[in-house]
């Protein structure tokens, strides 16, 4: 029974260091597998997540509200309409007595045309680019009784035609001057309508064509454009008799190339443009836009007239005393229209009890229309016949031409005059005021007077210096142009006068002595030197940190200056310049070189000196490794590395911490440490030292052992039991 008891604690234990030495080998080959998967890490050792944020977004809208002014854009009740013609035939009338424009009675609009068909039923044609209205009222009183209404309407009336590729375009203009004739208040506004094709209905007029400080609006089955300039200097004015107004409208072409047109009003303010309309559409222009006059088809006429207060109402006159003129650009000067007619057809309103009659001065042979009240009816103001025509072609550039005391201001070298017969002196002036030329003249019923004038001129030359040789210089006279040359004279001819002028370079590095002047000619030639010179610009360089009284120097496009002040200056043209700053003991300069660009201006450039530190050098020698063998060593924040046996450093006095990087195989003394450097070089042994490396045991020779220690545990028990036999 005891050894049976034995037996199974026998057996009980070596069932029991069985089980331990299985668990002995399962730990060791899990610490093996663990340190594998240590050793596969994230290259920046850091989790990785993708993490997601819901955002509920709202919109917000503002709407902003703004208030605009209304303008005095005229109401439907004072707009101006044009009269819808038919094709108007002008043959039916030419082999008649009966005049074409006997067509049209009172009321009509009374004034001032100048249209395409001539009191002998002639076709005419003209086109300009500016048209002049010019008033006085000494005396003028109208009334509509159906409106009760004292307002009647001043209208420069003109047509536009402008061609883009294969179209063409008509717009009916007006400059309109609105007065209360009760209180001589006056307001003025302008108009456009489309008037590119005939018939009964005008065409729309689109903002999408036009673009102006106005808008669009409608009337009856068209629109139109329209503008008041509101609260400018001579609008919304009561003015005292007698009061003067001028109308003026001019066409040109934009910067893009688009058709304009301006509007003006004078009214003793002087002249207020007040709307400047471009037709945004019209980008292909075949010729410059004009003001035109023509007999064919629809009447396109230019007109001052007088009117009812708009939308085609009429007025009456009961009391006038106005004269009106009308005048065309004709390339030179304004001049009144070689025959005229005492209405204007293009306009619904009109006027009633106005007579009119053609006067002249008889100081100067201006021509004026004199409206006053007294019963009449539409027809002709003047013919070719009663008036006469005064041309003077001069070398003028500009000018004056004064017939006895009336000027007519004229640019090259025309001026042409609609005026009175009778017996004249003509002067002329120069633009400097100088009187050039005078002659006394007749003239005749119908006469066409074409003179020509010689106006005595003088050389004057300006002769350069200086400048280099092929340079293009300028002289530019004052009211008289600008004039440059390549070479060092220019000549020029010019009358007796006094003139200013001023000189330039096209190199912007010379610059002449004397960029203004002036001179006179007197009947004698007269000669100008005109001294240029080279323009250099200052190029200062402060220093900073030296001590008072330290030379210093500066070397600047290889030119060296020495100070012993904190500034060095040196003068030189535009350009790139390097300079380098000279080495002064104990001191390094910031920067120490560099390059300066002078363009147009001085120029200011700041030196720094800082006192020199001492540096030392600090070698690391390493003796035990094997030839080429690579180590670093990191010193003060630094790593060097390294094939040779030495690594080094430079720093200044102070304390340094370094560190040795470990090598496989060996063993490094010392691996890290400081050193301090106190005004010497330093060297810092490095040792390295072999490392001898057991093989480490396999998990197979573990088993070994374990199945060793079963045999000797096995033969331990084998033995014991033996014995235990041999007892019994």
């Amino acid at each position: 029974m005891a050894s049976g008891h034995f037996r199974l604690k026998i057996t009980s234990l070596i069932i029991v260091i069985f089980f331990v030495m299985i668990g002995i080998y399962s730990g060791f080959v899990s610490n093996n597998v663990s340190g594998v998967n240590r050793e596969i890490q994230h290259p920046n050792n850091k989790i990785t997540h993708q993490g997601y944020m819901n955002t509920s977004l709202k919109e917000s809208h503002f709407y902003l509200a703004s208030n605009e002014n209304y303008l005095g854009i005229p109401s439907i009740s004072s707009v101006s309409v044009p009269l819808i013609n038919k094709e108007f035939s002008h043959e039916s009338y030419e082999n008649g007595n009966i005049p074409w424009y006997s067509i049209y009675k009172e009321p009509s609009p009374m004034g001032i045309g100048f249209i395409g068909l001539s009191p002998t039923n002639k076709v005419f044609s003209y086109s300009t680019t500016s048209f002049l209205g010019i008033v006085k009222v000494f005396n003028l009183t109208t009334y509509n009784q159906s409106l009760n209404s004292f307002i009647m309407t001043f209208q420069l009336n003109v047509v536009l035609n402008f061609r883009t590729g294969l179209s063409s375009y008509s717009y009916w203009i007006q400059d309109i001057a609105f007065v209360n004739t009760k209180t001589n208040f006056v307001s003025f506004s302008d108009e456009i309508w489309n008037f590119t094709i005939s018939g009964n209905v005008l065409p729309n007029m689109l903002n999408s064509t036009v673009s102006g400080n106005g808008d669009v609006f409608s009337y009856q089955d068209s629109s139109y454009y329209a503008y008041g300039p509101g609260n400018l200097p001579g609008n919304y004015e009561s003015f005292s008799i007698p009061y003067y107004m001028k109308l003026m409208v001019n066409t040109t072409t934009n910067y893009e190339g688009y058709p304009i047109v301006s509007f003006y009003y004078n009214d003793g303010y002087g002249w207020i443009e007040y709307d400047n309309v471009t037709f945004i559409f019209a980008n292909n222009l075949q010729d410059t836009p004009k003001f035109l006059v023509l007999g064919v088809g629809t009447l396109y006429d230019a007109a001052l007239i007088l009117g009812g207060s708009g939308g085609g109402s009429q007025t009456n006159d009961e009391r006038s005393d106005v004269f009106l003129q009308l005048e065309y650009w004709n390339g030179h000067n304004y001049q009144m229209p070689p025959f005229a007619y005492n209405f204007g057809p293009d306009t619904k309103e009109g006027i009633s009890n106005v007579s009119t009659d053609l006067t002249f001065s008889e100081s100067n042979g201006t021509l004026s229309e004199k409206l006053f009240n007294y019963p009449g009816e539409p027809g002709v103001l003047y013919n070719t016949s009663d008036v006469a025509t005064l041309r003077v072609n001069s070398p003028l550039a500009s000018g004056t031409l004064y017939v006895n005391n009336s000027a007519y201001a004229f640019i090259n070298g025309v001026v042409n005059i609609t005026m009175a017969p009778g017996n004249y002196q003509v002067f002329l002036y120069n633009n400097q005021g100088q009187l050039v030329w005078s002659k006394y003249v007749y003239l005749y019923l119908g006469q066409y007077l074409n003179l020509s004038t010689t106006v005595p001129t003088c050389y004057v030359d300006f002769e350069e210096t200086r400048l280099p040789i092929g340079t293009t210089w300028y002289v530019n006279i004052s009211n008289e142009g600008s004039y440059k040359s390549t070479n060092s004279i220019i000549i020029l001819s010019l009358q007796n006068g006094n003139y200013s002028y001023t000189v330039s370079s096209s190199d912007k590095e010379y610059a002449p002595t004397h960029p203004a002047g002036s001179f006179k000619v007197n009947s004698a030639n007269v000669n100008i030197v005109v001294s240029f010179y080279l323009v250099v610009y200052s190029v200062t360089l402060t220093e900073s940190g030296l001590p008072s009284g330290t030379s210093w120097s500066v070397s600047l496009n290889g030119t060296t200056r020495s100070s012993s002040n904190d500034t060095i200056t040196f003068s030189v043209p535009n350009g790139t310049y390097s300079y380098t700053i000279g080495s002064v003991s104990r001191y390094t300069a910031s920067p120490s070189s560099g390059s300066i660009l002078v363009n147009g201006a001085n120029v200011n450039q700041a030196i720094a000196f800082t006192t020199k530190t001492n540096t030392y050098t600090i070698t690391f020698t390493e003796s035990g490794l094997q030839s080429g063998t690579s180590w670093s060593v990191k010193f003060n924040g630094k790593t060097e590395t390294s094939n040779n046996n030495t690594i080094s450093f430079t720093e200044p006095n102070g304390t340094y911490s370094f560190s040795i990087s470990p090598i496989n195989g060996y063993f490094v003394s010392p691996s890290s440490g400081s050193i301090t450097v106190k005004g010497t070089n330093i060297t810092q042994n490095i040792t390295f030292t072999s490392v001898t490396t057991t093989t480490p045991h396999s998990s197979n020779d573990y088993l070994i052992y374990i199945i060793i220690a079963i045999v000797v545990i096995v033969a331990v028990i084998g033995v014991v039991v033996a014995m235990g036999r041999k007892k019994k």
